[in-house]
């Protein structure tokens, strides 16, 4: 009988073969002529391997042949011993007298020459991974630095980030297209010349790429979505308008400004923030739909080692294959609700982004957002009409001379570009901080804090608030003074020049120079990255990656997807809740208002 004198699971280096086997042996377990203990056996295993390239089954060597062809299956069998007292007494009910065997047929490959090549290819994966990264690092020095500064503890940190979330959304594809491979070739062979993935080592390499690529994948967007809940948010004020009205000028601007403020905000934090959380793509409805196809109609089962694609009994599912069928089902689900935004639901309702711009404009309100150092996104506002508080006869008639060109563009510089990707310059921002230093260089989740005091002290009061410090209102007056003079080009020495962005820009995100002034881009989409809807790629990934992971290691679709739903849910109240607190904070809107 083969000994293997190594101890590793199908190691034949060390065996000797035999082609002869028992099941029970009643012979060496004789003593002094009578029967004592006998050997049974407890697993019986049968291999089948491949034959490499066109080899074909010849004794244990290969010749040449044609595909399909197998080296002589191997079975290996392991015994136990007992004694004949405990299998002749009937009341002897332990696994000596009623004996069980597992049995199990493998059919296996070599996969050396595959990994060999699959190594190869993860390294150019992985080569082209720290490129994107360093590029990203370096584009976000350009953004964010200037001569003579040190931010090496930012810059390291920064890389580590952008490696994150370079190596998340390429790992994905990789092995999602891994994946598609073995499932595609293996369910439609009609000949034997691909096996998936069985051994211990294989499955190993993938479950261990699979989870630190969604390790990766969500630190990134945990850091995106921490970024996101304090960027310096400002809205300010157009030109003051007069509206005729008997209350003093001064006073009667301070209401209008403060009224229509309240509306921006809230519009920014509500509409923007938890109404439209996502863009093209329902989280619910794919949860939903993933459910019913995977455990409904049985699709699970086709990641089964069964050969034919049709074949869905339940049965032991391949790690390799499950990642393969969810990946193709999540995928497809986001491609059918894509479409149907494309082809129906855009059709017929605007962007609600757009529509938040265009009533910024009518409320003469103006948008600036900094989520970087020097880098940001602006939203025109300016009103083009007299009067900004008025009443809807007045507007409604305001519109029609807009409609009717008889009133400037209300674009920026004249043009009908409303909203833009800035690029400003460490002048600027200087200035900036240095105007708004009281509210902006403050640590936005101290105030937060102090803000949720606030606001739970006041239920306790009859709901009186605490008002902002004077300083921080005078700094608030300044900056809204100083953003109108910067963007109507009252500062000599803070230009900027407006333009479309070109190719290269829109395509490998590049960074312009700002040595002439500040840089304006025209495109309308950007704003939506200071968004949650600006990372549904990024969540989309990282569910995606999360759902594949709980479904191999639990062996359940339902409680993946419930996970998915719980993990969301947490995530959207997160964003909204640290989101509303910033913008209270930077704004200096009190929390209670925000509704």
């Amino acid at each position: 009988m083969p000994q293997n004198q190594y101890g590793y699971d199908f190691y034949y280096a060390g065996n000797t073969f035999t082609r002869r086997f028992f099941l029970i042996d009643n012979i060496s377990g004789v003593s002094n002529g009578n029967l004592k203990v006998i050997r049974v056996p407890t697993s019986i295993s049968f291999r089948i391997t491949q034959a490499t390239g066109s080899s074909a089954t010849s004794g244990n060597a290969p010749t040449t042949g044609t595909a399909g062809k197998i080296y002589m299956p191997v079975m290996d069998i392991q015994y136990a011993e007992r004694t004949v007292d405990g299998y002749i007494d009937p009341s002897d009910n332990s696994v000596y007298a009623s004996p069980r065997f597992n049995f199990k047929v493998q059919y296996v490959m070599s996969m050396a020459d595959f990994w060999a090549q699959m190594q190869i290819f993860f390294s150019l994966t992985t080569a082209g991974v720290l490129l994107a990264a360093i590029y990203r690092t370096l584009q976000w020095s350009k953004r964010n630095t200037v001569a003579g500064e040190s931010i090496d503890a930012q810059i390291i940190v920064q890389s580590v980030v952008n490696i994150c979330g370079c190596a998340g959304s390429t790992y994905f594809w990789y092995l999602g297209l891994l994946s598609c491979y073995w499932f595609v070739f293996y369910k439609g062979q009609s000949a034997l010349y691909l096996l998936i993935p069985t051994e211990a080592h294989d499955i190993y390499i993938f479950t261990t790429t699979l989870a630190v690529t969604t390790v990766t994948q969500s630190i990134y967007l945990a850091v995106r979505i921490y970024s996101q809940c304090k960027v310096n948010i400002f809205f300010f004020d157009g030109k003051n308008r007069v509206d005729g009205s008997s209350i003093p000028r001064k006073t009667h601007i301070l209401r209008k400004s403060s009224t229509r403020q309240y509306l921006a905000n809230n519009l920014y934090g509500e509409p923007m923030e938890i109404a439209s959380v996502y863009e093209k793509v329902s989280i619910e409805f794919q949860l939903v739909w993933m459910y019913f196809a995977l455990d409904g109609m049985a699709w699970q089962y086709a990641a089964t080692a069964q050969p034919n694609i049709h074949d869905l009994s339940p049965g032991p599912r391949n790690p390799v294959l499950i990642f393969a069928v969810d990946f193709l089902v999540w995928i497809f689900l986001i491609a059918l609700q894509m479409l149907f935004r494309y082809l129906v639901y855009d059709r017929f309702y605007r962007d609600r982004f757009l529509q938040y711009a265009d009533l910024l404009s009518v409320s003469n309100i103006s948008l600036i957002v900094f989520d970087e150092k020097r880098h940001g996104y602006y939203v025109h506002g300016r009103s083009v009409h007299q009067l900004s508080d008025t009443c809807i006869t007045e507007l409604n008639e305001s519109l029609r001379k807009e409609e009717a060109d008889m009133v400037p563009a209300r674009g920026l510089d004249q043009s009908d570009h409303q909203v833009f990707e800035i690029f400003v310059t460490p002048e600027v921002r200087s200035t900036y901080d240095k105007i708004y230093g009281v509210v902006v260089s403050a640590d936005p989740f101290s105030q937060m804090r102090q803000a949720n005091m606030r606001l739970n002290a006041a239920a306790r009061t009859n709901r009186k608030m605490k008002p902002a410090d004077a300083a921080s209102i005078t700094a608030y007056q300044t900056v809204n003074k100083f953003l109108c003079s910067f963007f109507d080009k009252n500062f000599k020495e803070f230009n900027y020049s407006t333009r479309d962005k070109t190719y290269l820009e829109k395509l490998f995100g590049a960074t312009p120079d700002t040595f002439q002034g500040s840089v304006f881009l025209h495109d309308p989409l950007s704003f939506k990255q200071v968004l949650l809807r600006g990372l549904e790629p990024a969540i989309l990934i990282c569910y995606a990656l999360i759902f594949i992971c709980i479904d191999i290691s639990a062996n359940s679709v339902p409680a993946a997807a419930l996970s998915i739903y719980i993990i969301d849910s947490i995530l959207v109240f997160a964003r909204s809740h640290f989101g509303e607190q910033n913008l209270s904070t930077k704004t200096l809107l009190d929390w209670k208002f925000l509704v």
